[in-house]
């Protein structure tokens, strides 16, 4: 094979013998219906001198960063250059899956290492543009991408990396990076350019006003209106809360009953599959199913299943958690099942990484969404320590936990690695952190550090053998008012390394104030262990993560099981009692007993209504009911007065049980007498 690079293989192909294919017809007209961007454009493709090393494109989902990315690509080949591209959903977030992803890119075999890369590119005729899309997607590697692949690459090497949020700090505070960095974020369309991508959808001018007043300007709002109003459909102007709930409704709404099925599916897992799909939904999916779901103008296809654009994915589901709770939950469980049975039938170290994504992807802990699928850019970044960090980390650590130094000098000398760098923007550093696998902790640390003899001795005396993570400790700089500007990151950038290690027993954390850490752990199985040093305020306290001897599947069992499967703590017998009153609630019907009647009541009055009735004369919030039964905070409290009305409805005559104690919540009595205040508190 060439050491030259070849084009990327789903660029357009020009001259040449071979026969024209259905792919580059497609293309055309995708790059035909590209309106706008101009000014992005000529950034990436015209940057001027310096030009950029690497260039960040983001936005929000739907805002046509993808379609930008493939205008590049096709413009950069038109002119004669080498193009790379890669999608971050279809890379293994590490570095070996990275340059296995990227040496196929190019034209060749998969690189093995760094070096390998480097030596091929240094031999090319000339040198490659990379284009990674959906970069958040491999924030496990943001580090190693910035500090040690593109430091190693020939100059003359660009990127262009997109995604939805900005990139990390670090990129453009690290020293040698400010110059080297461009970022442009993506907004909305103006008025001039939605009107034109409309118009090439085919959209009559009259029938754009409430199109570009429902999508404000989102090409993806815009195109599925447009697909809307081709059918004859009329697309009613709304105040909007959520454009991509609005459309996503709109679209779920004319499908047939198997294929709105299976968006509901796919909108609750990260990527879908054909094996998946009928999991989840019990029922066969033949080829002609999966093309009509492959087909729909939201779905994406990857190199490892069908993705529904994250957008609509967010609409449906929210929908979903909103409006039947009982449905999502049955979804999320038929998902963790398949992802057993596979764990089972394929225990390979590569498929368990992009399982565990899978997976990760289902727990509802925000603790654990926002480590593995962030939804803001965090204020500081997170960088492996400089040897130019030693005085200003060996000046915050007197100031802050002199007792600690001795540990600490140990650990720079030996293990510098272990040390992780939160910095601002600037790059001025906020605080650090010690973070090591069991195995890789030198003896000399171990002598100084009376903490991690403990827990060393603990894992050693346990079924754990070897398998452990230590997160040593972290500093808070003097200045920095909010601790957790630093814990944060911190502990976000240890999970990302400890879900990479799939057989690991436990997870070992020191802190100084255990009931306040658990306060944002425990909700991820972490508890507090016996094991501390020191005394008094400088006692360092454990808290501990067991995975257990399966390691990190044990650990999401537990999770899947305890987030979201159906209203929490459903009852197991009778809640109520028909002899104690005319209202009773009857667990093995799931319905309600007026006067001895059996009522109907939809999955979620039911789940309402057991709330109720287990706080029967107290008052139960708005707040508590969202969290119970819907799960979330965010559906908004509409939804809970929409069921209580419905509930009122169904009580019939004894409809002033149901109380509306204002600005509280509501109560419900059980007893024939009437509640205080009967007849005045009605009105939800």
């Amino acid at each position: 094979m060439s050491d030259d690079l070849e084009p990327h293989e789903n660029e357009m192909r020009t001259g040449g013998s071979e026969r024209p294919r259905l792919g580059d017809r497609l293309r055309v007209a995708s790059l035909g219906g590209f309106v706008g961007r101009e000014g992005e454009l000529a950034a990436i493709l015209e940057p001027g001198e310096p030009a950029p090393v690497v260039t960040f494109v983001h936005g929000m989902g739907g805002i046509g960063k993808s379609a930008l990315l493939d205008v590049v690509c096709h413009r950069l080949v038109e002119r004669g250059e080498r193009v790379a591209r890669l999608d971050g959903r279809s890379v293994e977030p590490s570095a070996r899956g990275f340059l296995e992803a990227l040496g196929s890119a190019l034209g060749g075999a998969p690189c093995g290492n760094v070096a390998e890369l480097e030596g091929r590119l240094d031999r090319a005729a000339s040198l490659p543009f990379i284009v990674v899309d959906e970069v958040d997607r491999l924030h496990l590697i943001d580090g190693w991408l910035r500090q040690t692949l593109l430091p190693a690459l020939p100059i003359g090497v660009r990127w262009l990396f997109a995604g939805r949020l900005a990139p990390e700090s670090a990129w453009v505070a690290s020293p040698g990076w400010t110059d080297a960095v461009r970022t442009l974020r993506l907004g909305p369309l103006g008025d001039a350019e939605a009107r034109e991508l409309l118009a090439r959808r085919g959209v009559a001018q009259q029938a754009m006003p409430p199109l570009l007043e429902l999508a404000h300007g989102s090409p993806l709002a815009l195109d599925l209106g447009a697909r809307s109003a081709s059918r004859g459909s009329a697309m009613p102007t709304v105040d909007v809360v959520s454009v991509f709930d609005a459309l996503a409704r709109r679209c779920i709404h004319d499908m047939e009953a198997d294929l709105r099925a299976s968006v509901e599916a796919g909108c609750v897992v990260r990527r879908v599959t054909r094996p998946l799909l009928e999991a989840m939904l019990g029922r066969p999916c033949d080829d002609a199913f999966m093309a009509s779901f492959a087909e729909l103008p939201f779905v994406e296809r990857t190199e490892d299943g069908l993705a529904v654009h994250e957008a609509v994915r967010q609409a449906v589901r929210s929908r979903l958690a909103s409006l039947d709770p009982p449905r999502l939950a049955a979804l999320r469980s038929g998902a963790w099942r398949y992802y057993e049975a596979c764990l089972r039938a394929v225990p390979d170290q590569r498929w368990t990484w992009r399982a565990a994504a899978d997976v990760l992807y289902l727990i509802e802990s925000p603790v654990v969404r926002e480590a593995f699928f962030p939804s803001a850019t965090l204020a500081s970044s997170v960088d492996s320590a400089r040897e130019a960090d030693e005085r200003t980390l060996f000046d915050i650590a007197a100031a802050r936990e002199p007792s600690n130094l001795p540990a600490l000098r140990a650990w720079w000398q030996h293990a510098r690695e272990a040390f992780r760098v939160v910095r601002e923007g600037s790059g001025r550093v906020r605080g650090f952190g010690v973070f090591s696998w069991s195995w890789e902790v030198p003896q000399a640390v171990l002598a100084e550090d009376a903490l991690l003899r403990e827990w060393t001795a603990h894992l050693h005396e346990g079924p754990g053998g070897d398998r452990g993570a230590f997160f040593v400790r972290h500093i808070v700089s003097e200045g920095v008012e909010d601790a957790s500007d630093v814990s944060a990151p911190l502990g976000i950038d240890a999970k990302r390394a400890y879900v990479e290690q799939p057989r690991l027993w436990a997870v070992y954390a020191a802190t100084r104030n255990p009931e306040g850490a658990l306060t944002q752990l425990e909700s991820c199985g972490y508890r507090r262990g016996a094991l501390s040093a020191g005394a008094g305020a400088l006692a360092e306290h454990t808290v501990l993560l067991v995975f257990g001897e399966a390691g990190i599947w044990t650990w999401l069992s537990r999770l899947v099981a305890a987030g979201g499967q159906g209203p929490r703590g459903a009852p197991a017998a009778t809640v109520s009692d028909p002899d104690r009153g005319p209202i009773a609630l009857d667990e093995a019907a799931r319905a309600l007993r007026l006067d001895g009647a059996e009522v109907a009541l939809s999955a979620l009055e039911y789940a309402v209504l057991v709330e109720l009735v287990r706080a029967e004369g107290a008052v139960v919030t708005r707040d508590a009911l969202l969290d119970s039964v819907w799960r979330q905070r965010y559906a908004g409290s509409n939804v809970v007065d929409a069921v209580i009305r419905l509930l009122r409805k169904k009580l019939g005559d004894h409809a002033d049980a149901l109380e509306t104690v204002r600005g509280h919540g509501y109560r419900l009595h059980l007893s024939p007498a009437a509640p205080a205040g009967k007849g005045k508190a009605r009105a939800s």
